[in-house]
């Protein structure tokens, strides 16, 4: 990690972290959003995150890989951004709804894997595939509950052990 990269406060060193989200989020969303930037800011975590392209999207990994560099964990939170229903076409079962999250999520967590900080992920309870899939980053997937808060014990305690892993990759480092 870059020397300089830490900012002060209330005489705590805080550290920047990657958050992968999608930035329309719908109210409940944003809401539970505001629950993870508390805990983050709770934990003296810095997030940063890439807001929404207004202009053309040429050399965007390019962006991700350098605002990732700067950063010493990575929080993936797999919102749903799309959701369809398969139709079989053979008339058998009736298949099952599909929730999508935005392809980014996926994407942003391989540049975070690749650059070995701790990952934390958070997904909604119809999210699955991929970075969401347990074992996949090695790591435990965390649902978010229609409870979720930032006074939970369950939800501090594992901010708490990601945030003791980041510190100790900081101070390898």
């Amino acid at each position: 990690m870059a020397k300089g990269t830490f900012k002060r406060r209330n005489s705590e060193m805080k550290i920047p972290v990657f958050v992968s989200r999608p930035n329309e989020l719908t109210p409940d969303q944003d809401a539970v959003m505001d629950e993870f930037f508390a805990l983050l800011d709770g934990f003296a975590l810095e997030p940063r995150t890439l807001q929404k392209q207004t202009g053309p999207e040429a050399f965007l990994l390019d962006e991700i890989r350098t605002m990732i560099s700067q950063c010493a964990g990575g929080l993936i939170i797999g919102f749903v951004q799309e959701a369809a229903t398969n139709i079989d076409r053979y008339n058998r079962d009736p298949l099952p709804h599909k929730s999508y999250p935005t392809p980014w999520n996926h994407i942003e967590a391989g540049l975070l894997f690749a650059s070995h900080v701790p990952l934390l992920v958070w997904r909604e309870p119809s999210i699955t595939g991929g970075v969401f899939d347990n074992g996949v980053t090695g790591e435990d997937v965390h649902i978010i509950g229609k409870d979720f808060s930032r006074h939970d014990e369950t939800t501090r305690s594992i901010f708490s052990n990601w945030q003791a892993e980041i510190r100790r990759t900081c101070v390898r480092a």
